[in-house]
């Protein structure tokens, strides 16, 4: 069913209005498969003007305005009747021929005018246009009062002639303004298929790799060249010294056959003052190179074109840079194709202008590969600066890992690193996404080289590992947060333990219920609830956790190796993966800080219930660190007991020094509840070396004490930490003690994490520090106790 029959009064009113418009004198109008309209609009410049036209209706009537070309002269009533029994598209090719074309913006390449920009974003409704307004806009647009475009509009759409052959993605060295004139080289892409189709069935793409040339004072400047691979898509980069040897006249037979088989091209380009209106003639380049002048302008396009005009050659690649509307300078790629002139015998200037002037304009499509014009479309959600200036080490790559990743890297994260230890297989591309081509990859590999392809402006890394066996540094940096979707209680509780010891910031996130619900949630070390907080929520039951139980219905699948997996749709994981992702985003930016948990369900639970009118709910809210928790404990928590007898040691040492310092190891054990209990103390031993500013204890008897108390107690007689004493001074540590526990946290020979400090002074008071591998250094009291 037509438009007609569905929308009977909109083609009555169009067509009454088509008969009775003052400004449009229509001479025919014809309703058979289209309805079309052949007149005349009225224009008063100086003198009445008349434009012949043609009014075409689509078959999308009314949601999408008629389309309108200008034509050199009326057509006949016969041939209106019969284009009237074409199609909308039949009707294009058949008009082609006469049109009319103005070398203005707003004229299609088919000849047809469009000003009216369609897709509003902001109603509920379609947005339709009546004839009476296209014409009164056609009417302006014809006395010369071009509508302004907006900042978006390329100019490349405005050319009556465009170029199908190839295109351009030009690099930020491209907008270096040191260089107002010169060559441009252009390396085809090796990954993009399209470029390597044959009979030039799809555009290749050509990527700017370097531009030579001089600047404002005509002095000769380097070369520029973009160096980093992932920026200019594998592109064959070429030596600019063998540039520089070509420019000069020395042949090299490697760069020739780059250039032959078209995997390298070569353009000439100039800076100009001011925006082009789209044109189609040598001389109107001619006048924008040479500043208003035409005959300057041909005069540096001869010059600058001259090895070019000799052959002559068949196509010549030019660039115009020129102040920009949303950036200092935009673009527009043009390429010259030779026409039918037969060439005289002779290569004077008014010949080689001659051959010039035989060449025809087509626009060439470019876009940029610059940072501010890549992340354009992600502009007003997210303060770009902030996001990349941010690290993300996303450990497990699987279907939610990859997926977040994904999220990330487009919203432009400055820095990503990859951990995973799995190879992908063929099941995995179900549900993630890295393809089947890439089966029997590294998913960290074939991930990372995906995410590139979306992203090249952000650094990407990869550590295949298993984070049980790897060193905490090597796959979590420093100045980096984590996004873990491991899933595994055992990986993520030892990966909590770790990241809380070393002060890094975790967010967890898991698919429940077969993707039917999720749990996310942050670790901010001491400030949120950890993985080990959380548990005893659950254990004591407390209304602050809620708990979300597997579907029992919902079968699991295991393998030999007890990796199991449970099933979940693709749909479930990707949107579970890209609220992660805006939470995450939100946190970077400083928003919803206040919250670290989030439950997201989509069936009525315990604890979450949603009523008929509810989809899918997530539900926010603050964990604080549970009291009991070891793990989060700050230094400044910690209790420490200590046996009487140990006192009075360490006071009977002390008062047989005879002012010299002295001291020993403290023994003793961690409870469950993370409270020190010191038990015993050692003597300096009998090699010790005892001065009034230090000591060093005798290590082979100190030794042999840490092996008798480890036989004797067993897991209750371990190197706690250090004591000794200040004869000089008081009982506060020095810097160098602050050293000495702070390299003695980070050693792994001690097997303690925060080791304690006991200093005695002349006055016998002791003070009890204990200290971290970060140089942390908290003083706590000492609670004496009479038995251990």
């Amino acid at each position: 069913m037509s438009w007609f029959s569905k929308h009977p009064n909109w083609l009555y009113l169009e067509s009454l209005e088509l008969s009775n418009n003052s400004i449009y004198k229509e001479s025919y109008q014809f309703i058979d498969r289209t309805l079309i309209s052949c007149g005349e609009i009225l224009v008063h410049k100086e003198k009445t003007e008349r434009y012949c036209i043609l009014i075409v209706y689509p078959d999308a009537t009314p949601y999408v305005p008629p389309s309108i070309y200008l034509l050199r002269e009326l057509l006949s009533e016969d041939n209106t009747k019969k284009l009237s029994q074409k199609s909308p598209n039949e009707i294009i090719s058949a008009v082609s021929d006469k049109v009319r074309f103005f070398n203005r913006r707003h004229q299609n390449e088919d000849g047809s005018i469009c000003f009216i920009e369609i897709g509003d974003l902001h109603n509920e409704t379609a947005e339709i246009f009546k004839i009476k307004d296209i014409i009164k806009r056609i009417r302006v647009w014809l006395a010369g009062r071009i509508p302004k475009d907006s900042r978006e509009v390329e100019l490349f759409y405005h050319f009556s002639k465009r170029c199908r052959e190839i295109q351009y993605l030009l690099p930020d060295l491209f907008f270096d303004q040191e260089i107002v004139k010169g060559r441009f080289y252009a390396g085809l892409s090796t990954i993009m298929p399209a470029n390597y189709f044959e009979n030039n069935k799809l555009k290749k793409t050509y990527v700017g790799i370097l531009i030579t040339g001089s600047n404002n004072a005509g002095i000769q400047i380097l070369p520029k060249v973009y160096t980093r691979e992932n920026f200019v898509f594998y592109a064959k980069i070429p030596d600019p010294k063998k540039i520089m040897l070509f420019l000069e006249g020395k042949r090299d037979s490697q760069f020739e056959e780059d250039i032959d088989k078209e995997k390298i091209i070569i353009g000439y380009w100039w800076d100009i003052s001011r925006e082009p209106e789209p044109f189609s003639t040598i001389k109107k380049l001619a006048e924008y190179i040479g500043s208003g002048s035409e005959e300057n302008g041909l005069k540096n396009l001869v010059e600058s074109l001259e090895s070019e005009l000799r052959k002559p050659a068949d196509i010549i690649n030019i660039g115009l840079r020129f102040p920009g509307r949303w950036q200092d300078k935009d673009w527009q790629m043009l390429r010259l194709e030779r026409g039918n002139r037969s060439v005289l015998f002779k290569n004077d200037f008014e010949e080689l202008k001659d051959r010039l002037l035989d060449y025809s304009i087509s626009s060439v499509y470019q876009e940029y590969i610059t940072e501010p014009y890549y992340h354009k479309r992600n502009m007003g959600r997210a303060d770009r600066n902030i996001l990349k200036s941010t690290n993300i080490s996303l450990i497990g790559c699987g279907a939610l890992g990859s997926e977040m990743s994904d999220c990330l890297c487009k919203a432009g994260i400055g820095s990503l690193f990859l951990v995973d230890k799995e190879i992908f297989n063929a099941h995995n591309s179900i549900r993630h996404c890295i393809g089947l081509n890439r089966v029997s990859f590294p998913k960290v590999f074939a991930l990372a080289e995906y995410l590139s392809l979306h992203n090249p402006f952000v650094n990407i890394d990869t550590k295949g590992c298993d984070i049980l066996k790897e060193e905490f540094n090597n796959y979590f940096p420093s100045e980096f947060i984590a996004v873990s979707s491991i899933a595994d209680d055992n990986v993520e509780s030892f990966l909590n333990e770790k990241s809380v010891e070393h002060n890094r910031t975790v967010f967890y996130v898991r698919a429940l219920r077969g993707g039917k619900a999720a749990r996310i949630f942050r670790v901010k070390p001491r400030g949120d609830a950890c993985m080990s907080c959380l548990a005893l929520y659950l254990k004591e039951n407390n209304d602050l956790f809620i708990n979300i139980e597997e579907d029992k219905d919902l079968p699991v699948i295991t393998n030999e190796c007890n990796n199991p997996v449970r099933p979940a749709s693709a749909a479930d994981l990707k949107l579970i993966a890209s609220f992660t992702a805006r939470i995450i985003i939100d946190y970077l930016q400083g928003k919803g800080t206040d919250k670290n948990h989030w439950i997201w369900n989509t069936e009525s639970l315990e604890k979450v219930n949603l009523d008929d009118s509810t989809w899918g709910v997530i539900h926010s809210r603050f964990l604080p660190p549970h009291p009991k928790c070891v793990i989060c404990q700050g230094l400044n928590e910690k209790k420490v007991f200590i046996c009487r007898e140990v006192y009075k040691l360490m006071k009977r040492e002390v008062k047989s020094t005879d002012n010299l310092e002295t001291g020993g190891v403290l023994i003793g054990h961690i409870n469950k509840n993370g409270e020190f209990v010191i038990r015993k103390a050692t003597v300096p031993g009998p090699n010790a070396i005892k001065k009034e500013s230090y000591f060093l204890k005798d290590e082979e008897f100190t030794q042999k004490e840490l092996e008798n108390a480890f036989q004797n107690f067993g897991s209750k007689g371990l190197y706690l930490g250090e004591w000794h004493y200040h004869p000089q001074g008081t009982n506060s540590p020095s810097g160098t003690d602050v050293k000495s526990l702070t390299e003695i946290a980070k050693q792994d020979t001690y097997r303690i994490d925060s080791p304690l400090l006991i200093i005695l002074s002349p006055s016998f008071e002791c003070a009890l520090t204990i200290h971290d591998k970060n140089g942390q250094c908290v003083k706590l009291p000492i609670k004496l106790v009479d038995d251990i």
